[in-house]
């Protein structure tokens, strides 16, 4: 396979976590993307967000868990740059910022809430399109 440029994505919804791996290509019809693997974590942040009002502790420890082994994998992947984003349960959970921080503080990922979603935000991490804060 052509090397291209490297892109990785996290993708943090209500119901599940993502890893993206992406590939850009240039040809003569310009770029072409090439999804090389997605890793998909059933993490259910919208149940306690949307019945409690806030992210339970045991919630948030198998969270960063989960941050700990994707940045490994973005790490060994080695994009040219990556972003993370989630969406309306960590918007909405009482205690969202505070595990934002925790993710900066425990694996110095930059974990961005979107603040404004363009269309359907399943997905956000590998169409784009994202407004973050």
């Amino acid at each position: 396979m052509e090397e291209g440029l490297r892109f990785a994505a996290i993708d943090v919804g209500s119901n599940a976590m993502r890893l993206f791996f992406c590939r850009v290509l240039e040809n003569s019809h310009g770029p072409t993307f090439v999804k090389e693997s997605m890793i998909r974590m059933p993490l259910r942040l919208g149940h306690d967000a949307f019945t409690a009002g806030t992210i339970s502790n045991d919630t948030c420890d198998r969270f960063v868990d989960t941050m700990h082994g994707f940045k490994a994998l973005v790490r060994a992947y080695d994009p040219i740059t990556f972003k993370a984003c989630a969406t309306s349960a960590m918007r909405q959970a009482e205690n969202g910022m505070e595990l934002v921080d925790r993710v900066k503080n425990e694996t110095d990922i930059d974990l961005n809430i979107i603040v404004r979603a363009t269309g359907d935000q399943g997905g956000l991490g590998w169409h784009g399109g994202m407004d973050c804060k």
